[in-house]
């Protein structure tokens, strides 16, 4: 495999990834809705009269949340790592 040219990356906050040819991937704001629902979800928990039923539902509300944000969190890095690794390593055959 022979690489034609080199591609670079640049991570920012406007475009979650920008290469040297202009592509731009957008960057996902799921994140940011997950953590304020988490917020809301933790407030409620607060209101909730400890060791009682209720409590214990809102409880595993908060886990199951807590689990989307934190598996938002390692997919959108490891996205970012899979578009550098197809970016750099794909390129045209040589006829």
């Amino acid at each position: 495999m022979v690489i034609d040219k080199a591609v670079g990356i640049d991570v920012g906050l406007e475009h979650y990834a920008v290469d040297s040819d202009g592509n731009e991937v957008e960057n996902p704001r799921h994140l940011k809705h997950e953590l304020k629902k988490l917020r809301r979800e933790q407030r409620r928990l607060s209101k909730k009269q400890k060791g009682s039923k209720n409590y214990e539902k809102q409880r595993i509300i908060i886990a199951r949340t807590y689990e989307r944000v934190e598996n938002q969190r390692t997919i959108s890095s490891t996205s970012c790592l899979a578009i550098t690794l197809t970016t750099t390593t794909s390129s045209s055959p040589r006829s």
